[in-house]
């Protein structure tokens, strides 16, 4: 694809520095850092530009490199109409990290309960079901498959959103256990 940009994160600077050569023969453009901090994860979208038709995410395995990556990537770094791939979810019940509240699978399965339950738990008053976590501004839909999902994000003009029940701010967070607001 000749007019593909691919940009690549990595968290060892001295890999990268190691295989510079191959990877600018590849035109590949690197990012370094690590995708736990979300600082270091606002500077990549800053630095590549965002807009991104398709994120994939197989990097770290950990619950804040998977649910601060998501967060920060999916609201910021991606497109309308783009797709976002997250690989290695099994892990996420295994390497508990940061408030070990947001484990990245069960924050997945809230959000098809939004996604499925949404018309339903804003027109039925006392409706028992209460969201844990809010659905990422623009999330269209969620498809699962063994050890990874794939989320769509909405077109700007998409009247099949939802819109009633999503925060514009999200909840990142740090080893401590400490929640950071980012701007939706």
């Amino acid at each position: 694809m000749p007019h593909t940009e691919i940009w690549m994160a990595e968290y060892n600077g001295e890999c990268v520095a190691t295989h510079d050569e191959k990877i600018k023969e590849l035109n590949i453009n690197m990012l370094i850092g690590d995708q736990s901090d979300t600082t270091t994860l606002h500077s990549w979208v800053n630095k590549s530009g965002g807009q991104f038709d398709i994120i994939i995410d197989d990097g770290g395995h950990t619950n804040m490199q998977q649910y601060n990556s998501f967060i920060v990537l999916f609201v910021h770094g991606l497109k309308p109409g783009g797709i976002y791939f997250l690989e290695d979810l099994m892990t996420s019940r295994t390497w508990i990290d940061g408030d070990s509240h947001h484990v990245t699978v069960n924050v997945i399965l809230d959000w098809v309960n939004n996604l499925a339950m949404g018309e339903v738990m804003d027109s039925k008053p006392g409706f028992e079901y209460k969201p844990t976590f809010l659905l990422p501004p623009g999330l269209k839909s969620i498809d699962c498959f063994l050890g990874a999902c794939v989320f769509t994000k909405c077109f700007e003009q998409d009247t099949k959103c939802p819109t009633t029940f999503v925060d514009n701010t999200l909840a990142t967070y740090s080893a401590v256990g400490t929640s950071q607001l980012t701007p939706g």
